[in-house]
């Protein structure tokens, strides 16, 4: 998997060693994208291409603020 600034996991799994298979699970800027979308979807009419734009366009706003250290 390639990792991109937000590349980090939402939630990772560890493997515990009792032969449950590793899953990366999301990363935390598609987490915060799935929600972004949710409230898009809620307010307005509009294309999915669009709400996934303007989903990816708010998690990459928030991570740019979170980096900021503002």
């Amino acid at each position: 998997m390639t990792v991109i600034r937000g590349g980090e996991m939402a939630f990772p799994l560890h493997n515990t060693g009792h032969g449950a298979p590793y899953d990366e699970g999301m990363t935390l800027r598609d987490y915060i994208a799935v929600h972004a979308m949710q409230a898009s979807l809620m307010r307005q009419h509009d294309t999915v291409g669009r709400h996934a734009e303007y989903a990816y366009m708010v998690a990459d706003a928030m991570l740019k603020h979170r980096d900021s250290g503002e």
